[in-house]
């Protein structure tokens, strides 16, 4: 009887062992989950930051392009200035 009950003293404390080693695990998932968790939110914050970014730079192309436009037509009324008032100083 003595050696079964060290047996079973023995598996007792390699099961607390195990126990131990399982609550750990079970611990350092959590953790690891709950990172994941605050990397998913870092991420659609960031994806969020990134549309807002690309509608900005539309809006912002879309600007220049008229800025452009009205520009060429301020220099060519101005080109057709000088070419009147150049006649006009011929004439």
């Amino acid at each position: 009887m003595n050696i079964n009950s060290k047996m079973v003293t023995d598996n007792l404390g390699k099961t607390d062992q195990v126990n131990d080693s399982f609550t750990r695990l079970t611990n350092y998932l959590r953790s690891l989950q709950d990172r994941f968790s605050s990397f998913e939110s870092l991420a659609e914050s960031v994806k969020d930051n990134s549309s807002q970014v690309e509608e900005s730079t539309n809006e912002l192309a879309t600007i220049i392009q008229e800025a452009s436009a009205s520009l060429e037509e301020v220099s060519a009324a101005i080109e057709n200035l000088n070419v009147q008032n150049q006649k006009i100083g011929v004439t």
